[in-house]
């Protein structure tokens, strides 16, 4: 099984990294008109 020290350090590198993701992806949404939206791109 995987320690519980490794696991911890794996979840906090994940969630470290999915929130600058997340960041990012926000800010670039912010930047762009609104018209591009999730409904506009079935595709992502």
């Amino acid at each position: 099984t995987i320690s519980p020290y490794y696991r911890q350090s794996l979840f906090r590198t994940v969630l470290d990294s999915g929130i600058s993701e997340l960041m990012a992806h926000m800010w670039l949404v912010m930047q762009q008109p609104h018209a591009t939206g999730p409904k506009n791109n079935p595709a992502q």
